[in-house]
């Protein structure tokens, strides 16, 4: 058949209503294919699955794309829950400045790509007017996405700020600070979490430095540099009594300095830290330590990929906005407030 490729016989053969060609092509498909006796592989099997794509902004860190994406749980599951309905998954590159003409090239492309994982801070509104007006099958795994009506699953990082404040206040903490970066969305999400339980914020009471360069959800970087700009904020003020930090490994950082300055974590100053990554880590820990809120993201992977299977092989067109609940696990770095205090 010239001109046509396995893919495209393949996915007319197996009635896929996503696939966009006139009926009169799609017969003469079905007519050359009968009097070819069929398609057939060199192993008796089709030769082109069927393929998700997730594209990714050039200029991303080789250190950053490794554990992240290829090793990362949330793309590890979604991977294989593509594979279990022997999908492929593949990433391709775009430039930014060419961002939008290559997602027109994907949804072009029936041949080539089945659905598109859409990673965090891809989605604006260009693009999802793109992938809304084509009806694309699509998924983002950021829920910042949201805001412009395209399909997203992510864990809700906001109801573990709301449980990990509450729970801060249940042991009488008022003085309540953040460890980590300002200008990250984490920040806003305590922010919120504090007005909703009615306590005061202060940002005297919050040790802030800026994102370390290169550096992943889980790597050692935020220890170093939160441990370092906390050993400052100790030596010129303690008037707090909790922090809620960014992430685990800053939550680390912050219990090494307090350590030499003789504070007790628990006792003297009650540390909180997101992600539960002494259990969920790539190196897990004997006797986890950490107070922290348990932040299942190989759960969105799953979901993820069900959502997305339910759009290209269903039809499935309604807009669905997912959250994977967190939750919190008290250890022996949170304690009621000292008496002194």
């Amino acid at each position: 058949m010239t001109g046509v490729s396995v893919g495209l016989v393949s996915r007319v053969l197996r009635e896929d209503q996503t696939l966009r060609i006139s009926p009169r092509r799609k017969q003469d498909i079905l007519a050359m294919t009968r009097r070819l006796g069929g398609v057939k592989s060199s192993r008796g099997k089709r030769t082109n699955a069927y393929h998700v794509v997730a594209p990714v902004r050039r200029g991303y860190e080789a250190e950053w794309l490794n554990p992240e994406l290829y090793g990362g749980a949330i793309v590890r599951n979604f991977e294989k829950g593509l594979s279990a309905r022997s999908y492929r998954f593949s990433m391709v590159f775009f430039d930014p400045e060419s961002k939008l003409d290559t997602f027109k090239r994907l949804v072009a492309d029936t041949d080539f790509c089945d659905g598109i994982l859409l990673l965090s801070k891809v989605v604006d509104e260009p693009l999802a007017r793109l992938l809304l007006e084509n009806e694309y099958p699509h998924v983002s795994i950021d829920y910042r996405a949201e805001r412009f009506g395209v399909n997203t699953v992510d864990t809700h990082k906001l109801n573990g700020y709301r449980l990990g404040v509450e729970y801060l206040a249940s042991l009488g903490h008022r003085k309540i600070g953040f460890v980590g970066p300002k200008d990250n969305n984490h920040y806003s999400l305590f922010l919120a979490a504090m007005v909703e339980h009615q306590l005061d914020v202060s940002e005297n009471l919050s040790c802030f430095f800026d994102t370390p360069r290169d550096a992943t959800e889980n790597s050692e970087a935020w220890t170093a540099v939160s441990q370092e700009n906390f050993s400052r904020f100790l030596d010129q003020s303690r008037r707090i009594t909790a922090v809620f930090c960014h992430n685990d490994m800053t939550a680390l950082g912050v219990v090494n300095a307090m350590k030499p300055r003789g504070v007790t974590p628990g006792e003297d100053i009650s540390v909180l830290g997101f992600d539960n990554i002494e259990q969920r880590g790539r190196n897990p820990v004997k006797s986890p330590i950490l107070t922290t809120i348990d932040n299942p993201r190989g759960e969105v992977g799953v979901r993820g990929a069900e959502l997305l299977l339910n759009q290209i092989m269903h039809r499935q067109r309604g807009i669905v906005h997912e959250y994977v609940p967190v939750s919190l696990i008290k250890r022996q770095t949170t304690g009621k407030v000292p008496d002194n205090k």
